[in-house]
């Protein structure tokens, strides 16, 4: 039996691009094998510390991080939150890190490296309409009591991690002759 690493993909919605002034939504984290996607949410802001202890704990369990741009935003913003709210942010950098953006933008000549671009171009399908901008003030009705603007935040962060997990796939063969190192990814 060959044991495969632990290959996530990572996504974060966040109340502001800057972490002193906001606070962690949810995380979706992907398993790169079976595409299972686990969700963690922030219902109330006093859960933002345990919530976000367990994404740090289950990201430093990772061997292969992708991301999407989460080299600018996702991995700084959740250290600045475990930093501030007394969490080991240590453990985020123990898997290696490859940002799917970095790679698009260096390595392929497209009019966009946005991830809707790409995937577009990869022949994937984004289904869901809600976008990142959209998620501070689906957050403050969803605390108010509106369930459906919780899921409309929830489906575009699990539709991210999928088309990163997805773009991931499509791109392993130039994955693999860019980072020979890393561990077979088929």
């Amino acid at each position: 039996m060959r044991v495969r690493p632990v290959v996530v993909a990572l996504d974060i919605e966040t109340t502001s691009l800057h972490a002193d002034e906001g606070h962690l939504v949810c995380a979706v984290i992907g398993d790169y094998w079976t595409e299972r996607l686990r969700a963690y949410v922030v219902r109330r802001q006093a859960e933002e510390k345990s919530v976000l202890s367990r994404v740090v704990t289950d990201l430093g369990k990772a061997h292969l991080l992708f991301t999407w741009r989460g080299r600018e935003f996702d991995v700084p913003w959740l250290a600045s939150r475990a930093v501030k709210l007394g969490v080991d942010p240590g453990p985020l950098y123990n898997p290696r890190h490859i940002d799917l953006a970095d790679l698009v933008e260096r390595q392929m000549k497209l009019s966009n490296s946005s991830l809707t671009n790409v995937a577009r171009f990869l022949g994937l399908r984004r289904a869901e309409p809600t976008t990142g901008a959209d998620v501070p003030y689906l957050y403050e009705a969803a605390l108010l009591g509106d369930k459906a603007s919780m899921t409309k935040i929830l489906r575009h962060c699990r539709e991210d991690v999928s088309l990163t997990l997805s773009v991931a796939k499509r791109l392993r063969t130039l994955l693999n002759r860019l980072y020979p190192d890393l561990p077979s990814l088929s």
